[in-house]
């Protein structure tokens, strides 16, 4: 269907007229339509948005702590929309001209705020609706939101937005300054006995031990094995669902993972699921050394939708 073209209404003044507040307010809104769209990254600041400011205010990058201060109404028409397009890793907080907060826009998603009073500066005077997702998946539903170096240190915890359904979490070429170290992993960083899991370890000679734990301090196995030399065979790796991680409480793990210590002749593979209790939405993943300290690797995190 082809687009038609609409043909602007002509307003003639003449010396003397005088425009109502609200007839300013709509012309400044209809001149600002040709400037309809800004982009910028997220800040641990605050935007404060004006009547001329563009009506779609695209957010990207990965620093929290960005807030978004809607126009005052009296300037506005009733009716008056902008759509906040959150493509950045982060919440954006939402607030009034009066600092009340309005809504706090999740991650990769679009959020619509329409002017609803033209008084007060209240939360009140404003609508809010989801408007769709901002950052569309393009590979499998996989959206990358960190990478980590693994490089140096015992523990590392990138951290977690939302706006996706489940987690994928990506460890590869790893090892460690301690040959035939296990890797743990905890969630929100919590050492707690809230985990429960059980996994199955299988060398090349089909050498199997079963393992379980009801009151675990983490998945204490993640990774069985791993090497203290890059130049290992196979250095060590391990791929990770976390599921529905916005829950608040109980998140269901499941994970495959390789290792090759240098002083072992075969490597090993372990396959391991279950569950950690938990009393808020995931916003950490952290993966830990048993001893010594990481020497190289790398950890990828992404949304699942």
């Amino acid at each position: 269907m082809a687009n038609n073209p609409i043909t602007p209404t002509k307003v003639n003044f003449v010396t003397g007229d005088v425009l109502t507040a609200q007839q300013v307010n709509d012309l400044a809104s209809a001149l600002n339509r040709d400037v309809a769209f800004a982009t910028q990254a997220t800040a641990n600041s605050t935007k404060t948005l004006v009547v001329t400011d563009a009506k779609t205010q695209e957010f990207t990058g990965t620093v929290a702590g960005q807030i978004v201060v809607m126009p005052v109404t009296s300037t506005l028409g009733v009716g008056m929309p902008w759509l906040i397009s959150n493509k950045s890793t982060q919440t954006i907080a939402v607030n009034s001209s009066g600092g009340n907060l309005i809504y706090t826009v999740p991650a990769a998603t679009d959020w619509l705020f329409t002017c609803a009073l033209i008084t007060g500066t209240t939360a009140a005077s404003w609508s809010n609706s989801y408007a769709g997702a901002s950052a569309v998946p393009t590979s499998g539903g996989l959206t990358l939101l960190s990478t980590t170096s693994l490089s140096t240190g015992t523990t590392v915890s990138p951290t977690i937005g939302t706006g996706y359904k489940n987690l994928f979490v990506l460890l590869k070429n790893v090892y460690t300054s301690v040959d035939d170290t296990t890797i743990l992993m905890r969630l929100n960083g919590d050492s707690a006995s809230n985990y429960c899991y059980a996994d199955i370890v299988a060398s090349q000679t089909n050498t199997v031990s079963a393992r379980n734990s009801a009151s675990a301090t983490g998945f204490t196995e993640l990774i069985f094995s791993t090497p203290n030399a890059a130049t290992a065979l196979l250095m060590a790796a391990a791929s990770i669902n976390i599921y529905s991680y916005l829950d608040t409480t109980r998140i269901y793990v499941d994970w495959t993972s390789n290792g090759n210590a240098v002083s072992r002749t075969q490597p090993c593979q372990t396959r391991g699921a279950g569950f950690y209790d938990c009393s808020a939405a995931i916003t950490t993943v952290t993966v830990t050394t048993s001893t010594g300290t990481f020497s190289g690797g790398t950890m990828e995190v992404y949304g699942v939708n």
